[in-house]
């Protein structure tokens, strides 16, 4: 029998107490995945020293456990199934899921502005994510945005009176051309981007001067975290080095592990460190988080005035985003705001592509950007004298003493149309 207690929730923290509610109905569940990882079938933390010698849940143990030894619910009770993205070129984990009550909560104060939406089926189906809204007393309609058909799309939007947008950043730009092409871009109210992937700075400024009379918000969740969203947009978007910031959702857990020492790191303004959340419903879920490791990086960004909670960002994937070399490392977070304090400023929408020295006979590195043109030919070499790779030494430092390849610009003549990978390692 699934225990209920209401949530303690602080800050974006869950109280010991509650965590150990977690544990025992966890562990006393019929689904066997957390006996299996703690080797144990009933346990009791007393402190957070305690909490933090549990071993982590990690996408890789996922994937080696079949779907019936990791759902807590009847089958009949599974409204669908959310999967990864496939973006490290691993198998992707399909996720059971339940219709939680907590999808769009937080959207109250956006929706009486909202006619209808073009939506595209993910992370929900149109149905499904209309549904959902009505549950909240709105009375518009999701129209779906289908990649392969923008125009009819945008048409078929335009007889609904949509003036709102949710899509994933690299799909923004196609819905723009045919918005605009259609006139539609004064009536859009507000655009909600998704998708697990990052709004470069570039997008963010092309979406800011195409629809000038909307709102832009962001929210964060992975296709683990069953409770969406786990990362509250506390207001909308704004320039900075740092478009978005959230707070937890209610229900939470989060925990930060340094990510050379995998030990916890204290929440705190400044702490960086690779995202571990743990998830509590009052109410069955299908699959309760416990010390799940997201690999996203997240920043801690002080306190949001209108919560009380502690704000973070995300400043990248933990395999994708980065790359260890010698004693240093480098940052895709480092790369684009190099590109953004070049006099003019360049967009931030690129690739790196990582070959360590003797790999395939490279010679070079590349950096491949999009929505730029050639201009400096110096660009590259000022580059690698603005990335920094470890705290004294830059990109150009590292290549001098023999560390990395020299760096390479090339300029995309085609427009991304996939889920952003700003990192590709190439290793031998």
């Amino acid at each position: 029998m699934w225990e209920a207690q209401l949530c303690t929730h602080m800050n974006g923290f869950i109280s010991l107490e509650t965590r150990n509610t977690l544990l025992s109905n966890c562990l006393s569940a019929s689904a066997p995945i957390y006996r299996n990882l703690f080797g144990l079938s009933t346990i009791s933390v007393e402190s957070e020293d305690a909490w933090e010698k549990l071993p982590f849940l990690t996408k890789d143990f996922l994937r080696t456990i079949p779907i019936d030894d990791r759902l807590f619910i009847p089958w009949k009770n599974v409204a669908g199934f959310f999967h990864s993205s496939g973006t490290s070129g691993r198998p992707v984990v399909f996720m059971p899921r339940t219709v939680h009550p907590y999808y769009s909560e937080w959207k109250k104060e956006y929706l009486s502005n909202i006619g209808s939406i073009l939506a595209c089926q993910f992370p929900l189906l149109p149905s499904v994510r209309e549904r959902t809204l009505r549950s909240f007393g709105w009375e518009g309609q999701v129209v779906l945005f289908d990649p392969y058909n923008p125009r009819m799309s945008v048409l078929v939007a335009k007889a609904a009176n949509c003036n709102a947008l949710m899509l994933p950043p690299h799909m923004c730009a196609d819905a723009a051309t045919y918005l605009i092409s259609e006139g539609l871009t004064d009536e859009i109210r507000h655009i909600e981007l998704s998708g697990g992937e990052p709004c470069t700075q570039a997008l963010f400024a092309f979406l800011k001067s195409t629809f000038k009379n909307a709102i832009i918000t962001y929210y964060y969740n992975c296709s683990e975290i069953e409770l969406a969203p786990f990362g509250i947009p506390c207001e909308p978007m704004y320039d900075g080095d740092i478009l978005e910031r959230f707070h937890v959702q209610e229900g939470h857990h989060m925990e930060l592990v340094d990510l050379h020492t995998e030990k916890v790191i204290p929440v705190k303004s400044g702490a960086e460190g690779e995202l571990i959340v743990s998830s509590f419903s009052e109410k069955p879920t299908a699959f309760p988080l416990i010390r799940y490791r997201t690999g996203d990086i997240a920043r801690m960004h002080g306190t949001c005035s209108k919560h009380g909670a502690p704000l973070f960002a995300i400043v990248g994937r933990a395999e994708l985003d980065f790359v260890k070399v010698a004693t240093g490392q480098i940052r895709a977070d480092a790369i684009s705001k190099a590109l953004r304090s070049m006099t003019p400023p360049l967009s931030d929408d690129f690739e790196f592509h990582y070959y360590p020295i003797g790999a395939h006979d490279r010679t070079h590195s590349l950096l491949k950007m999009y929505d730029a043109s050639p201009a400096d030919p110096q660009l590259a070499e000022r580059l690698m004298k603005m990335i920094p790779v470890s705290a004294t030494q830059c990109y150009h430092d590292y290549m001098s003493e023999g560390l990395v390849l020299p760096l390479s610009i090339e300029f995309a003549s085609d427009k991304r149309t996939t889920k952003a990978r700003r990192i590709l390692r190439h290793d031998i």
